[in-house]
């Protein structure tokens, strides 16, 4: 299992975050949910969205939930083949560097086949809306009810390209944004424990 995916304990200040989180990701596809269904994860840099994010994927119901759990950092640089390899290399170990992009896609393609999975995409900045077109066919091989989780800063509006291109609708209510966390609370709870 990739490392990132480890236990990880310390979250202050987000349980309600993370429970809406784990109850959209456990909630039952419905026949008009787009495949992979993609919730966004927005808030200014330093709020907690991959702690967060990666709190929910070490969580035992969303464990037992997928089938398959991967994750790709993708950063300003946006490579497609990069990102298929970081999402093969977190699936399996294997890094890939050998293969060409048709050749990993038919990779990525046996992976998912059939599998239920989750896959974190940390860390996205890229809005060039071609460029996730590009990825959706890719991501949409697996079984129904995959997931993308998709952290990025408030800054960076990715997600609306992102979202709209795997085809599910910008329902705010599945956007979790980040706002503001109790300051105090974490002061006192790191002050004085």
């Amino acid at each position: 299992m990739n490392r990132s995916f480890e236990s990880f304990s310390g979250l202050i200040g987000r349980d309600k975050d993370k429970e809406r989180i784990i109850n959209l990701l456990a909630a039952p596809s419905k026949v008009d949910d787009a495949h992979p269904f993609v919730l966004p994860i927005v808030g200014m840099g330093g709020l907690g969205k991959t702690s967060l994010a990666k709190s929910v994927c070490d969580d035992e119901n969303v464990k037992s939930h997928f089938d398959l759990k991967m994750e790709a950092c993708v950063s300003d640089e946006f490579s497609l083949k990069q990102v298929i390899q970081k999402i093969i290399k977190s699936a399996t170990g294997e890094r890939c560097a050998d293969l060409d992009e048709g050749e990993l896609n038919k990779k990525l393609e046996d992976i998912m086949k059939g599998k239920k999975y989750l896959l974190l995409l940390d860390d996205v900045w890229n809005e060039d809306a071609e460029k996730w077109l590009l990825l959706r066919p890719l991501l949409s091989k697996g079984a129904d009810g995959g997931h993308v989780l998709h952290e990025e800063t408030e800054m960076n509006r990715s997600f609306e390209s992102f979202s709209g291109l795997i085809g599910r609708d910008k329902d705010k209510e599945r956007i979790i944004n980040l706002l503001a966390i109790n300051y105090y609370y974490l002061f006192i709870l790191k002050s004085f424990m």
